[in-house]
């Protein structure tokens, strides 16, 4: 009997060993599925993901916590929250009141993440123009456009809904300084700054073997309509900065500029029906009538639980949920929409309700 356990032993030991001797060589090898900053910036790869994951980034910022709605639409406007005091916190303007909520959309690192991440590509893939003949001049210099726009809209957010804050110029890594604010028009004018280098070079439209400027296929795709930065986009985006510096001259150049100039990337204006249809609206799906759009378009299979108004607004029978979690009353729809043959919502003289989201 002791024979037959030391036997046993002495097999569970060598066994044990042999793990151990395994599970060192695993461990020292490098994992294949990560990319260190050695073997980073080398191919058109390299580039294309970077590029879009700095996009990533800023539609992670927005839709996280329903954010974008929550800096904008709900503050001081006329929804009502059915049962959470922390959407009618938002909703009343009382934003120090210790709910989880407040302090997650209070939290301004996501958007710094966008502008290092968009500073990284700046500094960095011009690497990839040296190791890869697929990555032309042209299509950097578009790249790093894109990247110079995106940390002007990142700035705009912050500036819109925080005022002063620290005004970051290259990328770190690891840890970020201690900057102190900046004043925000200081922020402002840099956010202008970018989107003036950036216009010039962005291009009307992606995708186009058509364009006067830069034509083609863009990273092996035609399908780029509203999802990345276009000339139209900077001047737009340039249109908001003026008018939240009160420059509102300057605003409306910007804006003739982008009317001017829709045709060329495709921009039309949008009827009623257009609007609210359920399967082919501008809602449904990233098309040519978004400016940008950071969508959740089921056709592209980008759609999640959060991120859009619906998850505030929508309950039975659309969703599983009894009640929406915020509403418009009927007598503010009835004094919002205060014009007669409005097709979104009009009272009629004798009574009778007229709207095309009804006939959906």
């Amino acid at each position: 009997m002791m024979k037959t356990v030391n036997k046993n032993f002495y097999v569970l030991v060598f066994m044990l060993l042999c793990c151990g001797v395994s599970c060192n060589k695993i461990l020292d090898i490098e994992p294949s599925n990560t990319i260190n900053e050695k073997n980073a910036w080398k191919t058109i790869t390299d580039s294309r993901s970077a590029l879009l994951g700095s996009y990533g980034l800023m539609r992670a910022a927005l839709a996280d916590n329903e954010a974008n709605w929550m800096y904008g639409e709900l503050r001081e406007s006329a929804f009502k929250s059915v049962t959470r005091t922390d959407l009618k916190a938002v909703i009343d303007g009382k934003l120090n009141l210790p709910f989880p909520l407040l302090e997650d959309v209070s939290n301004w690192r996501k958007f710094y993440a966008v502008i290092n991440s968009s500073f990284l590509f700046i500094e960095k893939s011009g690497q990839v123009l040296d190791s890869d003949p697929q990555y032309t001049k042209l299509t950097h210099e578009v790249d790093v456009a894109q990247m110079k726009a995106l940390i002007a809209l990142s700035y705009y957010y912050l500036a819109r809904t925080w005022g002063d804050v620290p005004l970051i110029r290259q990328s770190y890594d690891g840890q970020f300084p201690k900057i102190p604010r900046s004043n925000v028009s200081a922020v402002l004018a840099y956010a202008e700054q970018l989107l003036k280098e950036a216009a010039p070079v962005l291009p009307f439209i992606y995708g186009s073997v058509n364009a006067e400027y830069f034509s083609g296929l863009y990273y092996g795709s035609s399908d780029w309509s509203g999802d990345l930065m276009t000339r139209l986009t900077a001047y737009v985006l340039l249109a908001h900065i003026a008018v939240l510096d009160g420059r509102y001259l300057d605003a409306s150049a910007y804006l003739d500029f982008a009317l001017a100039n829709s045709s060329k990337s495709n921009l039309t204006t949008s009827t009623t029906s257009i609007l609210v249809s359920a399967t082919s609206g501008v809602f449904s799906n990233t098309n040519y009538k978004h400016i940008l759009a950071f969508g959740m378009s089921q056709e592209k299979m980008e759609t999640t639980p959060t991120g859009h108004i619906e998850n505030l607004t929508l309950g039975a029978p659309f969703i599983q949920r009894t009640n929406p979690q915020i509403y418009v009353s009927a007598e503010d729809i009835a004094t919002i929409y205060n014009e007669g043959g409005d097709e979104r919502y009009n009272i009629d003289a004798d009574g009778t309700v007229s709207s095309l989201f009804l006939a959906t």
